[in-house]
Order: structure tokens, then sequence, then C-alpha cells
């Protein structure tokens, strides 16, 4: 089965209102050159990146959560991957970007 194909499996469990935020997660990673990178910092509930994750480790074979309440913040946490392994397919991108842009 392609990432993609799990990737959406994972994506149709969530609830409406976490797919959409997964997506403005997505469009911004995508956005600002992050999945080049390998680095960015989530801002929200450990339950909500708990609900991301299975999503996001379709994509990424290297993704982690590495560190946790940065300086503090009960709602910040740095996720890394090997740089250029974040693989978000073209039309979840389009999907990402359009959701995103709606809201």
């Amino acid at each position: 089965m392609s990432s993609v194909n799990n990737f959406n499996k994972h994506y149709n469990e969530l609830d409406s209102e976490t797919q959409i935020k997964l997506d403005h997660f997505l469009a911004g990673i995508e956005e600002v050159g992050q999945h080049i990178v390998g680095r960015t910092i989530f801002r929200g509930s450990g339950e909500l990146l708990n609900k991301f994750m299975p999503c996001l480790q379709t994509i990424s074979s290297s993704i982690c959560i590495s560190e946790s309440n940065l300086d503090g913040h009960s709602n910040l946490y740095e996720l890394t991957w090997t740089p250029n392994d974040l693989d978000i397919p073209a039309d979840l991108l389009v999907r990402a970007i359009d959701r995103a842009l709606d809201r």
C-alpha cells in the first residue's frame, strides 16, 4: 500500500476538525520549506499531536517528537525528521492548501 493510501486511511479516521488542523499544519510546513530542513515546532496539545502522528509517520520514515514542552511551554513540541524525508504527496498538499485557504 502506498504512503498516500496509508495516509488517507489514517486521515479518514480523524474527525473533520482534526483533519482541518492537520491540513493547516501540513500547508504551513510546505509553505516555509520546513519539509526540506527537517524540523518544525508544533503549537497545540499533546493529544492533538498524537492524533496527527499516524498520518505523519506514513509520509516520513524518520519523523519523531524530539523535544516537548520547549522552554516550559506545555503546548510546544519540536518535531524532527531527516531533511527531505517528509514527503507530502502533491494531492495531499493541494487538499491541505485548499482547506487552509477556506478557513
